[in-house]
């Protein structure tokens, strides 16, 4: 009988380059959705900071000097008024995965009015703002943090 033989040579090599090409094949599909997940992550931290900037110009002083560096705060989006606000109550999942965390520091500065980590004077016109997006992924908890200072330039 006139055929091909299951032992050959050619068999093995031929599974071994289709088994090579399906893990490489699965190995770039799971490094796409982690860098997709990323990303997304990464423009829900933009935006977060972006909301703190509309805030802070709509009023300094009523939306941003009063938060303190010991809370918690999350962003909510008003669909009826199309306007952001500052809360403390967690307003769940964005896009059914993410979670935003926003974080307010006071800022210090020396005697040459340069921002400094430890000591000198707070400086009530000025906010470190610190938003923290997280997602569950592969069996851990995956984090993007982006932060911006604010600054009362508006004078409001």
């Amino acid at each position: 009988m006139s055929g091909l033989r299951k032992n050959s040579p050619g068999f093995g090599i031929i599974e071994l380059v289709i088994a090579s090409l399906m893990s490489v094949f699965s190995l770039s599909n799971r490094l796409a959705g982690e860098a997709s997940n990323k990303i997304r992550a990464n423009f829900i931290a933009e935006e977060g900071l972006e909301a703190a900037r509309i805030l802070r110009d709509a009023g300094w002083n009523h939306n941003i000097a009063p938060l303190l560096n010991s809370e918690t705060y999350y962003l909510d989006f008003d669909t009826a008024t199309l306007s952001w606000d500052i809360v403390t109550t967690d307003p769940g999942f964005i896009g059914g995965k993410y979670s935003r965390k926003i974080k307010v520091q006071d800022v210090s500065r020396d005697s040459f009015a340069d921002i400094v980590a430890s000591g000198g004077t707070v400086d009530l016109e000025s906010k470190k703002i610190i938003v923290e997006v997280s997602w569950f992924e592969r069996g851990g908890t995956k984090t993007q943090t982006l932060s911006t200072y604010l600054f009362d330039v508006f004078d409001n």
